[in-house]
């Protein structure tokens, strides 16, 4: 967060809490509380479809968090190394809970609303 202060907003305020999946939400759900006007929230997962045991855990979080709007996003990372079958039973897990998903690349992801800057 503290790296990547300098791409904030200066009217908005950034606020970075732990968790751990499938825990208790209610902690980060009462920021919602704090900060009415939040219409969205944007949740980032990395390297963490590999294992597999884990994806209903992980989709019940998502499903719990994210506020039900088209202007609330997942930012899913897998590493190359998780294979395609265990990333495709996460993905539709997800699908079946009601997450809609689109695959973004460096490529393919030229949107003026979100840029993205990873390279993998």
């Amino acid at each position: 967060m503290e790296r990547n202060h300098c791409n904030f907003n200066p009217r908005c305020r950034v606020h970075c809490a732990g968790y751990k999946w499938g825990q208790d939400t209610t902690r980060h759900l009462s920021m919602r509380d704090v900060y009415p006007l939040v219409t969205a929230m944007t949740l980032s997962m990395s390297d963490l479809l590999h294992f597999d045991s884990s994806h209903p855990v992980l989709v019940t979080t998502l499903t719990s968090l994210l506020v039900k709007s088209a202007d609330a996003w997942v930012y899913v990372a897998a590493g190359k190394y998780t294979a395609q079958n265990i990333c495709d039973n996460f993905f539709n897990l997800a699908s079946d809970a009601g997450i809609d998903w689109m695959e973004c690349t460096e490529a393919s992801y030229d949107s003026q609303m979100h840029i993205w800057k990873g390279t993998l």
